[in-house]
């Protein structure tokens, strides 16, 4: 988690949607929670590899109990949620993998979009999108 305290790290299948943060059960996730959704790939072939334009979402789950209204003492804590996504991108952006014999698995990545999503009970949800290049070697 890179010292931000994330909780819960899983693939995206809507599942803040279906979490009750007031009537917690046995299964359901810890807060903040990460979970990451990839967009469709294309492949082009790349020599004997195959590389794509690989787009992502990652969605970062907080509870929030407080009122963000200025001048009230909960202020900050409803405002915790901001500096997370701001943490969870300074992470991200400049992120980039290689394999164990050095070929980059992925470049740079890049961020392209941010929605938040207020719609959720006790919950926000900052939705980050990021895209990169990947490549594929698992045929060679």
């Amino acid at each position: 988690d890179a010292g931000l305290g994330i909780e819960h790290l899983d693939w995206y299948n809507n599942q803040y949607a279906d979490q009750d943060p007031e009537n917690r059960q046995e299964g359901d996730f810890a807060y903040p929670a990460v979970f990451l959704e990839f967009l469709p790939m294309q492949f082009q072939k790349h020599g004997q590899a195959q590389r794509c334009r690989l787009r992502f979402r990652v969605h970062l789950v907080t509870l929030n109990y407080a009122h963000s209204r200025a001048g009230l003492p909960e202020q900050d804590q409803a405002l915790e949620h901001l500096d997370l996504s701001a943490q969870l991108y300074a992470q991200l952006q400049s992120f980039r993998a290689v394999d164990g014999q050095g070929r980059t698995i992925c470049n740079t990545c890049s961020r392209t979009g941010h929605t938040t999503d207020h719609n959720q009970t006790n919950q926000v949800v900052n939705i980050q999108e990021f895209e990169t290049t990947a490549f594929d070697y698992s045929a060679i």
